[in-house]
């Protein structure tokens, strides 16, 4: 999920369009030698691209050259600690928050784009895409800076306008329904946006228990928009 081209002096220009690019065509090359259909393939790319987003922080940092010591021995704990350059230590945060914004960013664009997809496959799919959304806006709750938490959270909302939009076109049949459910979205938002209140520790551990609920949601979930369950059963 990452194109990194080097800039010179640790520096990188990490392009999201051109990584979904290669993503859809690697998908396109898949389909020319199989049987499957595009839209469970593309489903399921999703799918996986949101549940491994829990590594991203870890991904970003890693591809950096700061690295902490570990600790083998009792002697390793008593030790005298190895000189820190501050300078490299700076450049390789600025590095590692460059990808994780890009990463975010190609997340964010490919979601946007396979919504659409997810919700031509039904009802699981679309819950498929709205999880998805809730999962990518509830993991900037482990970013620390404004740039960041605002590439997540908006390319949890592109995904979610984009699923709106898309059962409204594909599925007419769904509109009162899908209508009252974006009316009570918008009042929860607007509450939720006028109630100023100081971070809580119940509420985080409310946003952990949701969010892990999602993501557990996400593969039984997949089973049905691709289809599998029905084969399995019949």
């Amino acid at each position: 999920l990452l194109c990194l081209i080097g800039l010179g002096e640790g520096r990188t220009l990490v392009i999201p369009p051109v990584v979904v690019g290669a993503v859809l065509a690697g998908v396109g090359l898949l389909l020319d030698v199989t049987d499957l259909a595009g839209t469970v393939v593309l489903t399921t790319v999703l799918t996986l691209v949101v549940l491994v987003g829990s590594v991203f922080p870890w991904l970003a940092l890693s591809l950096t050259g700061t690295s902490v010591d570990q600790l083998y021995t009792p002697a390793d704990i008593t030790a005298a600690p190895d000189d820190i350059d501050a300078s490299q230590v700076g450049a390789d945060a600025r590095l590692a928050h460059e990808i994780l914004l890009a990463i975010s960013g190609t997340v964010g664009l490919l979601l946007f784009l396979v919504a659409p997809v997810a919700v031509s496959r039904g009802l699981s799919g679309t819950l498929l895409a709205v999880v998805a959304c809730l999962v990518v806006m509830l993991r900037t709750r482990q970013y620390r800076t404004g740039s960041e938490v605002m590439v997540g959270l908006a390319s949890g909302i592109a995904g979610l306008v984009s699923t709106a939009v898309s059962v409204l076109l594909l599925h007419p049949d769904w509109r009162p329904t899908t209508a009252v459910v974006l009316a009570a979205a918008g009042g929860v938002l607007l509450a939720s946006s006028l109630v100023s209140s100081a971070p809580s520790v119940r509420r985080g551990r409310l946003g952990d228990v949701v969010e892990t609920v999602a993501l557990l949601a996400l593969l039984p979930l997949l089973v049905l928009a691709t289809g599998l369950f029905d084969a399995i059963v019949n």
